[in-house]
């Protein structure tokens, strides 16, 4: 028996899940917030192609903006009516960020271990054990049905949290960066994420901070040395609006040639991150993005004042990086050179287990085994 703990409409819902004779039949995918451009949408889209019994769970403004009628149709936006009748008769979730991006608001724990649906987790960024972020691939308690990987590091790493299902065959929204578009020689993305230090940061000590003050002193440098370069800045979507604009305001007064982007204008976002030749990052993951397939090197700026209030980057971190670290300003400068790829191209090809565009087919053929034998 139920305790008073839940509500009648708890109680009655928990009877007609368990009561429940439909077969569960859907697929649903998501990342987090208006985002679509990580694992879980790009293996939605593929999917899509061969299943319509799968759905993105997304925002409203995702769905607005949507073009495409037939991707549009498989939209389904968090905590609607639709999203919840999808998730009671899902057979299998695929999560980029975990539960809160695909799981329907309002139920209770009782309905979740209720259901019967596969969980699949294809992580957002790299976790290999080369920074103390084990919290993100321990994330949702391990209770999943499988956890797809890129590289050997992060299943040694992933067997070592506890998980004992893991899909080697790499990372699906890493198909869009298996092309040889032109690469940009005078284009260079600037992106570093966030720092949990500043969560909850007024603005008066955002702008007074280490990571805005290093920030400025780059883009400074970079306008001085490298006038004719094109800078990119990606916006980390953890920034608050406020802060952004004041950050771009005092960036453009260095800078004639500093353009933002918003990462959730993904046609954008990608079509720049795709072309660019330089990336300047800090110990974020979209390094190896941005080495994959292509004969460009991510730039790892490392001031030990700028990377505090984050992750802790482990001793791993150095021997699989794929692409120079600098711990000042003047070695940045340095290394924006369109060679150097080549100082980093033996430790680029030990990370990935696969360096081509069929990372989509292969998570496809795990979580879709009677179509890979169909064919």
């Amino acid at each position: 028996m139920l305790s008073n703990n839940y509500s009648q409409i708890d109680k009655s819902l928990y009877a007609s899940i368990i009561n429940n004779e439909i077969q569960a039949k859907y697929s649903l995918y998501s990342e987090r917030a208006s985002l679509t451009g990580d694992n879980a949408y790009e293996a939605f889209k593929y999917a899509l192609k061969s299943d319509d019994s799968c759905f993105y769970i997304t925002s409203k403004e995702v769905v607005d903006r949507e073009k495409d009628e037939h991707i549009k149709k498989h939209l389904a936006i968090l905590g609607s009516a639709q999203h919840k009748e999808l998730f009671l008769n899902a057979k299998s979730l695929f999560c980029s960020f975990g539960f809160p991006g695909i799981i329907f608001p309002g139920l209770k724990d009782i309905h979740i271990s209720a259901l019967k649906y596969k969980l699949y987790l294809m992580w957002h960024g790299v976790s290999a054990g080369d920074k103390d972020s084990y919290e993100i691939a321990s994330y949702n308690g391990n209770r999943n049905d499988g956890i797809f990987a890129c590289s050997t590091y992060e299943e040694r790493n992933f067997k070592l949290l506890g998980h004992d299902t893991i899909y080697l065959g790499g990372y699906p929204r890493m198909d869009k960066w298996c092309n040889d578009a032109p690469l940009d020689v005078n284009a260079a993305v600037i992106f570093f994420t966030w720092r949990r230090s500043l969560y909850g940061a007024t603005l008066a000590e955002f702008l007074s901070s280490d990571y805005v003050t290093t920030i400025v002193e780059l883009v400074k440098a970079i306008a001085k040395s490298r006038p004719k370069l094109e800078l990119y800045y990606f916006i980390h979507n953890s920034i608050p609006a406020q802060h952004v604009e004041c950050l771009a305001a005092i960036l453009r007064a260095h800078s004639s040639n500093i353009r933002f982007v918003n990462n959730n204008d993904t046609s954008t976002f990608n079509h720049i991150f795709n072309t660019s030749q330089y990336l300047i990052t800090d110990y974020s993951s979209v390094g190896y993005d941005f080495a994959y397939y292509k004969k460009r090197a991510p730039i790892f700026f490392m001031p030990q004042k700028f990377i505090k209030g984050h992750y802790v980057p482990t001793s791993l971190f150095e021997k699989i990086i794929p692409g120079p670290k600098c711990l000042d300003i003047k070695s940045v400068i340095k290394s924006l050179r369109p060679e150097q790829y080549k100082n980093h191209k033996s430790s680029t090809k030990a990370f990935f287990r696969f360096m081509d565009s069929e990372n989509c087919k292969r998570a496809f053929d795990v979580t879709h085994p009677e179509s890979e034998s169909a064919s």
